[in-house]
């Protein structure tokens, strides 16, 4: 019997990802640039940080709770925990607790979230086992801050992490993270096969930029950090990162060629 013909060789269509940074309450910003942007991207991953701002009420975070709660059922959405976020999902956990916490947006956040699918938020893949522990009073320095955020370990965890004074590539990984304030670009820092540190910068006003990288010049590690308010989101697909420009309004204001 002939064998069938070979089918013609096919590249892998690899996904366009979208991804959004700290929220802190600005959910129906969040929520406007997820659905304008939303022929742009296959899928899209949240930062975290949802809860939590300077003079924000127990009835702000019921609102941003509401808004998660639907978010979570978006199939299309990945939502991520950030260390403002942990401290409401496991409040009986003190370790966790950032300096704006308090019991009274617990509540009112426990209550929009009691039927909500918060099973399917979670930490970064390779530490996402540590969730169950965290519901016990437990230590973990995983989700601990370091010195440079006022904590005890020497570098902070991930969800703690400081951009600034903690950060540095790691050969083999690749990080997308949030959690330290850059409102003015989205900060890369790349690690050259040659050990070489690169930085680079994509301001949130003026033109945007496609930023191609080139796995011919050999980078072993590629990072990206983005907590710029929500001025700009980035779609990745293949080897670039499409910075997109947001209005205040969820609008997008120019997208990067």
């Amino acid at each position: 019997m002939p064998h069938p013909p070979t089918p013609p060789a096919t590249s892998l269509k690899l996904p366009r990802i979208l991804v959004v940074g700290d929220i802190h309450h600005e959910w129906q910003r969040a929520e406007a640039l997820l659905q304008n942007l939303r022929s742009r991207y296959d899928q899209a991953v949240l930062l975290g940080d949802y809860f939590d701002d300077e003079g924000d009420t127990p009835a702000m975070a019921a609102a941003t709770a509401r808004w998660l709660a639907r978010s979570l059922a978006r199939p299309e959405r990945i939502h991520l925990l950030g260390n403002h976020d942990l401290s409401y999902i496991f409040p009986t956990n003190a370790h966790l607790w950032c300096p704006s916490f308090s019991g009274e947006k617990c509540l009112a956040i426990e209550a929009e979230l009691k039927d909500a699918p918060i099973k399917h938020l979670r930490l970064a893949r390779r530490v996402n086992a540590l969730l169950p522990k965290l519901a016990e009073d437990h230590y973990e320095p995983w989700v601990a801050p370091g010195h440079a955020r006022g904590g005890l370990e020497k570098i902070g965890g991930v969800t703690w992490l400081d951009w600034e004074r903690e950060f540095e590539p790691i050969a083999g990984l690749n990080q997308v993270v949030g959690h330290t304030p850059t409102p003015a670009a989205i900060l890369g820092r790349h690690l050259r096969a040659d050990g070489k540190v690169v930085t680079v910068i994509i301001p949130a006003r003026g033109r945007q930029t496609r930023l191609g990288l080139d796995p011919a010049e050999g980078w072993s590690s590629v990072n990206w950090c983005l907590d710029t308010g929500l001025d700009l989101v980035a779609i990745l697909h293949d080897q670039n990162l499409a910075a997109v420009r947001i209005s205040a309004g969820g609008a997008v204001v120019e997208r990067s060629r």
